[in-house]
């Protein structure tokens, strides 16, 4: 059951996409929103760009510098500035949608802080492509894909401009981490009172797939839904995300994150899922 929903906050297209499809899911069920500003601790330290790039590959850790005093207060006062207005903007969004609210500000690293949040909600639903004010030298989607690699808890990357029709694909391939994404899957899509889920199997022998997906399709067939079992053979990594484009969905589920499991092998990495599906959005569970 999903009681509570954690939203990070950073004023990005994608995070108010995120706010706003958090507010409608929390108006469905009664879940409180939980929007939470990270103020990214780098933005009060001076790394050289030379220095950031050669850590973002591993080359050297590294080299920070406290700014010196005019520039953190400069710094302290734009962070505080852009913490009350998304404060604003959060409630505004939780006024409208007559939803139960709260809003955090917390200081270190956004992935960090995020994850550890995260333990004490039932559902994550955060933007695919962030914003990285004064710290420009992050790569886009750095904090996303962290937060997928470390979090216990389901998580909803959504695009900037969600679309698709009513309807959710799940990957699934019999293993624990496709039965944890499953039922995820089916509260999800309940809770959002969508009209079908499709569960997509990927093997060379058809017969040994439709065997593994009847579990899950019996499963299934307890909620209200329609259930739609596709089998196919293949390349999974092709295969899954051309159905989901094909029947114009609008939530993608993907089992792990961890490498070798079902999202690996699909995408070859979680920043591929949460970054090169512009308008589906990725429901993943660990």
């Amino acid at each position: 059951m999903i009681r509570s929903i954690l939203v990070p906050i950073d004023g990005s297209p994608a995070s108010d996409a995120a706010l706003s499809i958090s507010c409608s899911i929390s108006c469905l069920i009664d879940a409180r929103v939980i929007g939470l500003f990270v103020q990214d601790a780098d933005r009060f330290k001076h790394v050289p760009l030379a220095s950031a790039l050669a850590a973002s590959i591993g080359a050297q850790p590294a080299i920070e510098a406290p700014l010196p005093p005019a520039k953190l207060l400069e710094a302290e006062e734009n962070v505080e500035a852009e913490s009350l207005d998304l404060f604003q903007e959060f409630q505004s969004h939780c006024d409208q949608a007559r939803t139960r609210s709260r809003f955090l500000c917390r200081r270190g690293n956004p992935a960090e802080e995020i994850s550890e949040m995260g333990r004490s909600v039932d559902l994550i639903v955060i933007g695919n492509c962030g914003r990285h004010i004064g710290v420009e030298h992050k790569e886009s989607g750095l904090t996303t894909n962290a937060v997928l690699h470390n979090t216990t808890r389901p998580v909803l990357v959504v695009p900037e401009e969600p679309a698709g029709l009513s309807r959710l694909v799940v990957a699934y391939d019999g293993s624990s981490a496709s039965e944890r994404v499953l039922r995820a899957a089916a509260e999800l899509a309940s809770v959002m009172r969508l009209e079908e889920v499709h569960i997509v199997t990927v093997g060379e022998d058809v017969e040994k797939a439709r065997g593994t997906q009847r579990s899950a399709v019996l499963y299934l067939s307890n909620y209200e839904f329609l259930t739609v079992p596709a089998l196919f053979r293949g390349d999974p990594k092709q295969v899954i995300p051309d159905y989901a484009e094909e029947v114009d969905a609008s939530i993608l589920a993907l089992g792990a994150f961890g490498s070798g499991k079902i999202a690996e092998r699909i995408f070859g990495s979680t920043t591929l899922v949460a970054l090169q599906q512009p308008n589906v959005g990725i429901l993943l569970s660990s």
